[in-house]
């Protein structure tokens, strides 16, 4: 899930960044490859590695946040935000490592997850003086919900919006899809946090504009899910999420402190 990380303001993907990040190993084949990182993880010299991220997330969140982990890592990343459905190719084809993603079971036949670095989740925001209660998935049911393109709400949110869900996809920051919402065109705005806590969400909403009197938070997220690194298993940069694990490890501590402010 690219979940409780979602950015103030949309991010563009510069032309070409990826063939850079790729520099390194494009012309290795696979053994070789996997020989060449294998043999630079002894160096002093940070790897770099494209690293796919959802353009919906928040940046003055998740971009300490992987700076944090690089040191220990000994990885420099050269950052790619992409929608979230291009975040999933190019994991998916091994072009990338990716960030934001949450294990699922079709997931893990082919993929290779690091250990989680921190437990996002998905608010639902209702507007007051309605009796819209939605406490878990199923209860969208017949609503219609303003949510992002940019982001993944999680498997549980996908299935019930396969139920029968009209979803109105927003486009632009949290206040641009607040304004959608408060204009009366859906029931239910969905909005991403790094944290389960009430607080944090209404903290969220009140920096992007939102009339606090206005809006009712859920009583608790719809979902909690698990953010994770991923990366194929055939790909060139699986040999590095062992020392991925232990950077995260090494800065739990700390990265918990970021999650809960």
């Amino acid at each position: 899930m690219n979940r409780g990380i979602e950015r103030e303001e949309a991010a563009s993907t510069p032309a070409g960044v990826t063939r850079r990040g790729f520099c390194a190993g494009a012309a290795l084949s696979p053994l070789g490859a996997s020989r060449a990182w294998a043999g630079a993880a002894q160096d002093a010299q940070p790897l770099q590695i494209p690293l796919a991220l959802s353009e919906a997330v928040d940046p003055q969140f998740v971009t300490p946040l992987l700076r944090l982990i690089e040191q220990p890592a000994r990885i420099r990343w050269t950052l790619v935000p992409v929608p979230f459905s291009r975040l999933l190719m190019m994991v998916e084809q091994g072009e990338a490592m990716g960030f934001g993603v949450s294990p699922t079971e079709a997931r893990a036949a082919r993929w290779r997850f690091s250990t989680q670095v921190f437990r996002g989740a998905v608010w639902a925001i209702g507007r007051r003086g309605q009796a819209v209660q939605a406490r878990r998935p199923e209860d969208l049911r017949g609503l219609t919900v303003c949510s992002s393109r940019q982001a993944s709400y999680g498997a549980d949110l996908d299935d019930a919006a396969r139920r029968p869900v009209e979803t109105e996809y927003v486009a632009g920051d949290l206040a641009q899809r607040l304004r959608t919402f408060q204009a009366g065109r859906c029931d239910v705005l969905l909005v991403t946090s790094r944290n389960a806590s009430a607080a944090t969400m209404r903290a969220r909403l009140r920096a992007a504009g939102a009339d606090a009197q206005a809006l009712v938070i859920g009583e608790r997220p719809l979902v909690e899910e698990g953010v994770h690194f991923a990366v194929a298993k055939d790909s060139r940069f699986v040999d590095v999420m062992p020392r991925l694990d232990a950077a995260i490890e090494a800065r739990r501590l700390r990265i918990g402190q970021m999650a809960r402010e």
